[in-house]
């Protein structure tokens, strides 16, 4: 029974670790935004734990426009359009996009 606990501790320490660095990654994607040195959908890839080829396929962007999107200066020229395929990808609207918005689900 000790082994058990011991493989538990070691499991759950590691998750925490893993956690610690996912939130370590969501806060410096926000201070990107912030700093306008990326734009929102840098943040929510983050927080939705996805990557470019991920979203790709949510949005049916290229992975390239994707990472062109991230770049403030692109993202606040994308049509209503584009955004909304962001914001149905991420599950969130347009508006909290924008602003950086989490509800939680």
């Amino acid at each position: 029974m000790a082994e058990q606990s011991i493989g538990w501790d070691v499991k759950k320490s590691a998750l925490e670790v893993a956690w610690g660095d996912i939130e370590k990654r969501i806060a410096a994607a926000k201070q990107k935004v912030l700093t306008n040195n990326a734009s929102p959908v840098l943040f929510f890839m983050e927080y939705r734990l996805m990557d470019t080829a991920i979203l790709a396929g949510y949005t049916g962007f290229w992975q390239w426009q994707i990472k062109r999107h991230t770049k403030p200066g692109v993202f606040n020229k994308l049509s209503s359009k584009t955004l909304q395929k962001y914001a149905d990808a991420f599950n969130i609207s347009i508006d909290d996009l924008k602003s950086m918005t989490v509800h939680e689900d």
